[in-house]
């Protein structure tokens, strides 16, 4: 299995990265410490540092498990809709236009550029 730091794209790693961060402030304003929210979330004070690192490493599962706990979930799954996958859509254009096909008229409000 190669490792991450030879497989993870620089915009994923630095993505990750600020999320870790952003997680940590989230839980630092909340006044928790490392263990108590490991506990809650059912991991070791390691595993929350390499989360608050962006450790690629970490769980999806812990991952949404610290976010819930933290009362952060709300509006996470909203990015991933089809309505809002940007780079779906033109790519879904760019073929209807190579095809010559003119499918349904798209209206402004089903694009948000």
């Amino acid at each position: 299995m190669a490792k991450w730091d030879q497989i993870m794209t620089a915009e994923a790693s630095s993505t990750l990265q600020e999320v870790g961060r952003l997680i940590q402030l989230a839980r630092k304003r909340r006044k928790m410490s490392s263990a108590e929210i490991g506990r809650r979330v059912g991991v070791d004070r390691r595993t929350i540092a390499h989360l608050e690192s962006g450790h690629p490493g970490v769980s999806i599962g812990v991952f949404m498990q610290m976010l819930s706990v933290l009362n952060l979930t709300a509006g996470f799954g909203e990015a991933l809709k089809p309505e809002y996958d940007l780079e779906a859509i033109a790519v879904e254009l760019r073929r209807a236009r190579k095809k010559g096909k003119t499918s349904k008229k798209i209206s402004a409000s089903e694009v948000n550029f």
